[in-house]
C-alpha cells in the first residue's frame, strides 16, 4: 500500500468551508482526500495586524485610494510567527498554501511549500480595479510579500497560462517549476454524463449569467447580446442569478434570481437546474482571473460565451466548451456567432456534448489531484532553508 502524503494546509481562512474563496479550497481537500492524501487544515488564523489594516483601508478610501490589507508586511510577519508554531506541533510531508502568499512570505520552516494562487501581484495589480489606485506603500508591501512567497515556495502551481507567464516573466521563475493545473467544477452533486447530454429546448434562447458583480462580470455587454438576437427575430431570455443591474435598469425579457448559496441543498438544486435547462451560460467578464462558473458549466454540458481576458482562455477554449470571442468584440458580433450554432442544431449538440468531454478530460477536481500530488510529491523531495531558499535535491 502506498504511503499517504501528510500535507499541511496554510491559509488564514477556514479552508474547508464551502463558503470561502468560491468554495475552491474546499473541494481541493475533498479531491486530495479521495487520493488517500492526508491534509490538515492549520486554518483559520487571526492576525490582528490584518484587522486593524481594515480601519486603515476605511480612511484610504476616504481620500479616494485604496489600502490592501490583506497583504501588510507587518501581518504577514504575524501570521508567519503563528503558522511556524503550528507546524512545529507535527509532522508534515509538504506545505499546501492555496491563495495564501501572506501566509508563508515569512514562514519559518524547513518543510517544503507549494504555492498556488491564480492572480500573481504583478499581474492583479495592473488588471483588477480592486488593486487599482492603491497606496504607493501598500503596493510595495504586497510586491515584496509575492516575491518573498514565491522564493519560499519548491513549486509554483497556477490554473492558467496567463499566470504562468507572469510568474515566469515577472518573477523569474524557472519553467521547470511553474505548473498549470486547470481548476474544477465547484459542484458536491455533478450530473451523470447522461444527465447532462439530455437535448435542449432550442425554440427559446435561454442565456444565464452568473456572478455577483454585475459590471465586472459583463452585464451590460450581456444585455446588449439579448437585445441583439431579439432584433434579429430570435425568442430569447435572460436569467441573472447572483447579482442585480442598476437600479431602474430593466428589460421585458430579463429575469432576475438572488444569490444562490451552494452550502443550502435546495438553492443547490435550483443552480443545477438552471445549468442544465439554459442554452448558454454567458458571462463577458470583463477582469477573470478563472471563472469557476465555466468548470460548472462544461459538468453540465452547456457551452460557454465568455470574453478572451485574463485566465479565462485556459478555461473556456474556444469552439470546444463554449465561443471565447476577442476582448473588444461587440454585442452583434457575440449574437452572430450565437445564431450561428443555434440556426445548425448539429453544431449546437456537438458543442455540448464536447462542452461535458471538457469537464470530464480536463476540468474536474480528481484530475487536478492527481496532478496535484505528483507536484507534492517532487517538491517532497526537495528542502528549503528557513532563511527562505529553495534547494532542490
Amino acid at each position: 500500500m502506498k504511503p499517504r502524503l501528510r500535507v499541511a494546509l496554510v491559509n488564514r481562512l477556514d479552508a474547508t468551508d464551502v463558503r470561502v474563496l468560491s468554495g475552491a479550497t474546499h473541494f481541493m481537500v475533498k479531491a486530495l482526500e479521495r487520493r488517500s492524501v492526508s491534509v490538515t487544515s492549520l486554518g483559520p488564523m487571526t492576525s490582528v495586524w490584518m484587522k486593524l489594516g481594515r480601519y486603515v483601508s476605511g480612511a484610504a478610501r476616504l481620500i479616494g485610494r485604496r489600502y490592501d490589507w490583506i497583504h501588510s508586511l507587518a501581518g504577514a510577519h504575524e501570521l508567519g510567527k503563528k503558522f511556524s508554531a503550528q507546524l512545529d506541533k507535527d509532522s508534515y510531508d509538504v506545505i499546501f498554501a492555496p491563495l495564501a502568499s501572506a501566509e508563508i512570505a515569512y514562514l519559518k520552516t524547513s518543510i517544503p511549500i507549494v504555492y498556488l494562487t491564480d492572480m500573481t501581484y504583478a499581474a492583479g495589480k495592473s488588471y483588477y480595479h480592486s488593486l487599482s489606485n492603491l497606496l504607493p506603500f501598500t503596493a510595495v508591501e504586497g510586491e515584496t510579500i509575492e516575491r518573498r512567497a514565491i522564493t519560499r515556495a519548491s513549486e509554483v502551481v497556477t490554473c492558467s497560462e496567463w499566470v504562468a507567464k507572469s510568474f515566469r516573466e515577472d518573477y523569474g521563475c524557472s519553467p521547470a517549476h511553474v505548473h498549470v493545473v486547470p481548476y474544477g467544477a465547484n459542484l458536491d452533486d455533478p450530473p451523470t454524463r447522461e444527465e447532462a447530454l439530455v437535448e435542449r429546448d432550442r425554440e427559446v434562447c435561454r442565456l444565464l449569467m452568473l456572478g455577483v458583480d454585475w459590471e465586472r462580470k459583463g452585464g451590460p455587454l450581456t444585455l446588449k447580446i439579448l437585445q441583439s438576437l431579439l432584433d434579429a427575430g430570435l425568442k430569447a431570455e435572460l436569467t441573472v442569478c447572483g447579482c442585480a443591474p442598476p437600479a431602474g435598469l430593466t428589460h421585458p425579457n430579463m429575469r432576475i434570481i438572488p444569490f444562490l448559496s451552494k452550502s443550502r441543498p435546495e438553492e443547490a438544486l435550483k443552480l443545477r437546474q438552471l445549468l442544465l435547462s439554459s442554452t448558454f451560460l454567458i458571462v463577458p467578464s470583463q477582469a477573470e482571473a478563472w471563472g469557476f462558473v465555466f468548470s460548472e458549466a462544461s459538468a453540465c454540458g452547456l457551452p460557454s460565451i465568455t470574453r478572451n481576458t485574463g485566465g479565462i482562455s485556459s478555461v473556456v477554449r474556444h469552439g470546444i466548451n463554449g465561443l471565447c470571442l476577442p476582448a473588444g468584440a461587440n454585442a452583434g458580433e457575440y449574437s452572430a456567432q450565437i445564431l450561428a450554432l443555434l440556426r445548425s442544431p448539429g453544431e449546437y449538440r456537438s458543442l455540448c456534448i464536447s462542452s461535458r468531454d471538457e469537464y470530464e478530460m480536463r476540468l474536474n477536481w480528481d484530475l487536478w489531484a492527481e496532478r496535484m500530488e505528483k507536484i507534492f510529491i517532487v517538491a517532497r523531495d526537495s528542502t528549503v532553508s528557513t532563511t527562505g531558499v529553495a534547494v532542490r535535491l
